[in-house]
């Protein structure tokens, strides 16, 4: 106490502490027959104590004598902070000084009723206390087990003072009660007469359950050892106890508390219970909270009450109590305390309870109890300490199959879990209402002269009885006056209204029922049906026509018709098969179109389209024929039945009346969830009743079908052949008995209807009484096969629709772009050059009638004819597709040309290539095209072959090969190579090849080491990759991607499945991929593109640089020292391309942050000068971790900044 150091002093009633008083109200937790004179003597000895100027009080015991004191508190400002009191109904909204350093019964009462939900148990039996603390916390009790809908059955109420017999009354009242499960809710001493007397009235034997509050273990733990006496009244006893985690403080103070026992009374044995432990704990929280009051500089003050001033004259002396000034900072003080006693954290939460309750779970057995398991108000039962399950990760959650208890011992000794409750044995019977049925008494029957019942019901619950574990008095009482069969739901509600205890007999279980009252499991299916008078159907000369209905005759025929036609249409201008005169034409669509009916067409499809379409068409011919197949061999084969009720669909459609039994459900399912009208509803009494309604029809007067649960037709149509069964069951339920609501009989009669069905008891009842002799046997006739309907082929029918019109538009379109490129007859032009919409019409119906072969033969050779040719003759690189380009006359093998000098590509160049001529266009000089080569030497015209070994040499070259230096591009015209050759590509961040040379390794090193006077070994070899640039028209006009393979392959000439092959589609692929994060990458595919991507990228004003050595290539390799390094650009913003293996030039350019360039002078051994250029790549942590440079530098991706030589035919383009 840091204010305070003088000594304190301590009485009975109060101590002081630094000249202040705080009020101890002690009074026993027990309770005796002078229980109302105790409290008000407590209650005079509190107003007393409040006279002289008290600022807290510790206590009191009671959580009764606590409603008195609080009141007195709360109006003089002190706080009353108590470490006893759990009625959960002492809340701060109508105490506000009221402090409870103990946990509230609340979480105990939560505790209890997780305890009975975990075993199954639905109602428990309550014994308490009639005053504040008994009521209050079995109020709660019933609040917690509604929750998880269970409920108190009986509440058993003693005085807390009650004397043996009294007890012994009250259990006598608690053993004619059904349920076994028994909560105690009283005081320590009162608590355990109660069990002694308990166990002399033998509810301590098996099947029995008692769960004691945690009054039981303040006894055991401040009285222990107990005698052997006592512990035999609370053997297989579950109690409760507050969780105090362990510590050393703990520890500690409970081995000084046993010293200080011993030296009191060496004999003696005291135990220190929670409720010391929290005693302990409230006077340091109040000590604390006093500290932090003067701490914040107040002072101990006190004012007078008005209200109590005019009392002067009272024996109680209520003018000399004075309200305390700082009650309401000592009360926040207390609240926002955060320390840890012996109880563990003291913190309080917003409803001013301590946080984190838990309790212990304990199981007296033998001379001492079993902790079987925790509960806390966070993780509920559990058999690890709430410590253990807080240290957990939350993410770590508990397997739903681990068990949440340990396992207990019940009283008698046993393991195995109680069933909870029995037949009450006061003497009542059990009062079943049973339906006095009229018609189809097969089911249930009553005698009159012998008031006894028969029946398949009756005897399944009579089987069911026999079942059960325990005796089951009962008396049936029928219901109904025996004229007409009662209405089951007036016989259910007079259930829920408590007429009857259970009700038996052909009850079907329905969602409105289920809300009065508990059903067994079903002992019957019953739902409802439809029965429609029926009659033989026997074949005739046009019975082939019925398995399709008209509709479906008409679509079918309409697509055969319009197949035949769309085939034509796709094969006429490309099958002689289906060319002709137009009479031949007409029948080879009707002969193909009817011929595939049955797979039998003879004329062959070759285009694509026609194909698929005549795939597809198949497909669905095959399932139609087959559909019609099997229902006509059904109708044929099968003696067939007609009824014009098909199902309750068609019955409610056609507005004929419907017949119901009466005091059957089905009226109500028919009104109230059909919606049929009542005047459509006809009630019927008998069987013979419903039978000659049938008969006579809707038109005289009859009824169109009988609606009813499937158990009484099938007793109807044992004997009535004329009707039968139309459609399917259309209501899902069955028949159970019903019991209250919340009655375990209804589980336990499941269980027992569920072992007469395994063990074939229930089938045996079933054939005893719903087997009728001479039976029917028209249920082995079957009613005619509804006809195959449209709406069970049109999916097929779009598919071959949709096949039909997508195959048209490509057709169509396809060959419109073909008729404009189709040439106009010079005789139909007029002189203007125009030409008319007939003549052009005709055109267009002549073209699509030509054939396809001769229509392109015809273009192709036009466009020949309006070339240049006078001087000149055509070349191509290869025998399709290529533009042709005049030689002036001559078939030239080799020239040299000289231009102009080079330029280097800057500002706002664009670059176009145009035959062999490389035209540089540059903005500032307006429109004037300035013709230069982007060279530093000389434009080389020169033919070379198409593949390696090829003999068949083009004379005519006319493409553009780039290569970088000196500031410029080397531009040679040659045509396409297709002679690709596999090499290493290791500059693709997810390259992972293998190499076996230093030469793909040699071109990667640290960027630390590119330092002057560093050596390495390197080799500058000559490019094998001489495929060049196509012009830009010809190079977008060609294919390049994957799904395009066959016919790129098919362009160059190049076969399938060769390594030509194989290179060309892994370079397109790898153009195709995605690259690492933070990559732009782009595959350049003629040299206008390559400069168009870089100057997105880096701008208008751009040039290139490549490596260059001087003293030619080194295919052997030696070691070269560094020379001069210069950054070849300031920023850090380059693009890179790399040339690809392709049958031309394609080159992939990319950019990526934290890439740099830079230009290296190297010297050789032998003087040889080269230079080369760097890219340094900063981050590799997205690299392929297989790449060949971690392996040869053995380093880690991601770890160092790694560098690579560009090789000679590689660009990088930098910002001017």
């Amino acid at each position: 106490m840091g204010h305070c150091h003088n000594y304190a002093t301590m009485r009975m009633s109060h101590m002081r502490i630094c000249g202040m008083s705080i009020g101890f109200i002690l009074g026993s937790r027990s309770s005796d027959v002078m229980l109302a004179i105790v409290a008000a003597s407590y209650f005079l000895s509190a107003m007393r104590l409040m006279e002289k100027d008290v600022v807290a009080i510790i206590g009191p015991e009671s959580s009764v004598l606590a409603h008195m004191v609080a009141l007195l508190a709360g109006g003089l400002k002190v706080p009353l902070v108590s470490y006893a009191a759990s009625d959960p109904t002492l809340s701060s909204l109508q105490y506000p000084y009221f402090v409870r350093m103990v946990q509230s019964d609340l979480f105990q009462m939560t505790a209890i009723a997780e305890i009975v939900y975990y075993f199954g148990w639905r109602q428990v039996t309550v014994i308490y206390n009639d005053d504040d603390y008994g009521r209050n916390g079995i109020a709660s009790l019933g609040d917690e087990l509604a929750e998880k809908q269970c409920s108190i059955s009986y509440k058993a109420i003693m005085n807390p003072g009650a004397s043996r017999e009294e007890i012994m009354q009250v259990l006598f009242q608690v053993s004619m009660q059904e349920s076994r499960i028994l909560v105690l809710h009283t005081y320590g001493s009162l608590g355990m007469e109660v069990l002694n007397v308990a166990r002399s009235l033998q509810l301590l034997d098996s099947g029995y359950v008692w769960i004691a509050t945690n009054w039981l273990t303040d006894v055991i733990d401040t009285y222990s050892p107990l005698s052997s006496s006592a512990m035999s009244d609370i053997q297989g006893v579950i109690t409760l106890r507050m969780h105090t985690p362990q510590s050393q403080l703990k520890a500690d103070f409970m081995s000084r508390w046993s010293d200080l026992v011993r030296r009191e009374n060496s004999s003696a044995s005291f135990g220190l219970n929670t409720y010391g432990l929290y005693a302990y704990d409230t006077v340091w929280v109040l000590a604390r909270a006093l500290d932090a009051l003067f701490n914040q500089g107040n002072n101990v003050s006190f004012s007078n009450n008005l209200m109590l001033s005019g009392l002067k004259r009272s024996n109680l002396h209520l003018d000399t109590m004075n309200i305390f000034d700082g009650g309401e900072e000592l009360l926040s003080n207390i609240l926002r305390m955060n320390m840890t006693g012996l109880t563990g954290q003291i913190r309080f939460d917003s409803d001013r309870n301590l946080i984190n309750p838990a309790y212990d779970i304990l199981n007296i057995a033998g001379t001492g109890h079993n902790t079987i398991g925790y509960w806390s108000n966070s993780s509920g039962l559990s058999i690890q300490s709430p410590e253990v399950l807080s240290a957990k990760s939350s993410n770590q959650t508990s397997s739903s199959s681990s068990p949440r208890l340990f396992s207990v011992i019940w009283p008698g000794q046993t393991t195995d879990k109680p069933r909870g409750w029995v037949y009450p044995t006061n003497g009542k019977l059990l009062r079943i209402g049973v339906p006095r049925r009229v018609v189809y008494r097969e089911f249930v029957s009553y005698s009159p002269q012998t008031d006894s019942f028969t029946g398949f019901c009756f005897d399944v619950f009579v089987s069911a009885v026999n079942l059960l574990p325990y005796a089951l008095p009962y008396k049936l009482v029928p219901f109904g006056n025996g004229t007409n069969d009662p209405n089951i739901n007036d016989l259910i509600d007079n259930l829920s209204a408590g007429v009857f205890d259970a009700v038996i007999g052909d009850v079907a279980i329905t969602t409105s029922r289920t809300m009065k009252a508990d059903f067994t499991q079903p002992y019957i299916e019953s739902g409802l049906v439809v029965v429609a008078t029926v009659k033989a159907q026997h074949t005739n000369a046009w019975a082939f026509m019925r398995p399709f209905s008209p509709m479906m005759w008409g679509i079918t025929a309409s697509f055969f018709i319009v197949v035949g036609c769309v085939v034509w249409i796709l094969e006429h201008r490309l099958n002689d098969e289906f060319r002709g005169p137009p009479k031949k034409q007409i029948a080879t669509i009707l002969w193909f179109s009817c011929s595939t009916w049955f797979f039998a067409h003879k004329e062959n499809t070759v285009s694509t389209l026609g194909r698929i379409v005549l795939i597809i068409w198949l497909f669905v011919v095959l399932i139609i024929n087959s559909s019609y197949t099997a229902s006509l061999t059904s109708m044929l084969t099968v003696q067939q039945l007609s009824s014009p009720v098909k199902d309750i669909h068609s019955l409610i459609a056609s507005n004929e009346p419907i017949g119901y039994r009466d005091g059957s459900y089905a009226y109500d399912y028919l009104k109230d969830e059909l919606k049929v009208p009542a005047s459509h509803l006809i009630s019927l009494k008998s069987e013979d009743d419903c039978a000659e309604a049938l008969l006579k029809g809707p038109k005289n007067g009859g009824i169109a079908a009988l609606v009813d649960k499937s158990a009484y037709m099938e007793l109807f149509l044992s004997t009535r052949c004329d009707f039968t069964v139309v459609g399917q069951e259309f209501t899902k339920n069955g028949w159970g008995f019903a019991f209250p609501r919340d009655s375990p009989l209804a589980t336990d009669m499941s269980t027992a209807i569920l072992k007469l069905s395994e063990n074939g008891d229930l089938q045996r009842i079933h054939d005893k009484w719903l087997l009728r002799s001479g039976a029917c046997r028209s249920q082995d006739t079957q009613l005619t096969v509804d006809r195959l309907e449209l709406r069970s082929f049109w999916g097929l029918f779009l598919i071959i629709g949709l096949a039909c019109l997508v195959a048209l538009i490509v057709y169509f379109g396809r060959m419109m772009v073909q008729f404009v490129k189709h040439p106009s007859p010079p005789e139909e032009e007029d002189l203007s050059g125009t030409t008319s919409r007939s003549s052009r019409l005709h055109t267009f119906l002549t073209f699509a009638d030509e054939k396809e072969d001769e229509a392109k033969r015809r273009i192709k050779k036009r466009q020949l004819e309006d070339s240049p040719t006078s001087t000149s003759t055509p070349g191509y690189a290869s025998d399709r597709g290529l533009v042709p380009m005049s030689l002036n006359g001559s078939r030239i093998k080799h020239m040299e040309m000289e231009i102009s000098p080079a330029r280097s590509i800057t500002w706002n160049d664009e670059v176009a290539i145009v035959g062999n001529t490389a035209t540089l266009t540059d903005s500032k000089q307006g429109n004037d095209e300035m013709t230069h080569v982007i060279s530093h030497r000389k434009l080389v015209v020169q033919p070379t072959g198409m593949f390696d070994g090829d003999k068949n040499k083009s004379d005519n070259p006319h493409h553009a090969h780039v290569r970088v230096s000196k500031g410029g591009v080397e531009v040679t015209a040659g045509p396409v190579y297709v002679n690709v050759k596999p090499g290493l590509n290791p500059f693709t961040y997810s390259y992972h090849g293998e190499h076996k040379s230093d030469q793909g390794r040699s071109l990667f090193f640290l960027e630390k080491d590119m330092k002057p006077g560093h050596r390495m070994s390197m080799n500058f070899t000559k490019s094998t990759n001489k495929a060049v640039f196509l012009p830009k028209a010809k190079a977008r006009s060609l294919y390049f991607s994957t799904k395009k393979i066959p016919e790129i392959l098919h362009e160059f000439l190049v076969k399938p499945g060769s390594q030509e092959a194989q290179i060309i589609e892994e370079t397109i692929k790898g153009c195709e991929s995605k690259g690492i994060p933070g990559e732009k990458k782009y595959c350049a595919t003629c040299l206008e593109d390559m400069i168009d991507y870089a100057k997105s990228i880096l701008g208008k004003n751009v040039k290139a640089i490549s490596t260059k050595t001087k003293d030619g290539y080194n295919n052997k390799g030696q070691r070269y020292t560094f020379g001069q390094v210069t950054k070849a650009s300031k920023q850090n913003n380059i693009v890179v391309c790399h040339k690809q293996n392709y049958a031309y030039a394609v080159y992939y350019c990319h950019k990526t942050k934290g890439t740099s360039s830079h230009i290296v002078s190297l010297i050789s051994e032998d003087g040889k000068k080269a230079k080369v250029v760097v890219v340094c790549h900063k981050d590799t942590s997205a690299w392929n971790p297989k790449h060949l440079a971690f392996r040869a530098l053995k380093v880690k991706p991601g770890s160092l900044p790694i560098c690579h030589f560009l090789p000679q035919d590689h660009i990088v383009w930098v910002p001017v």
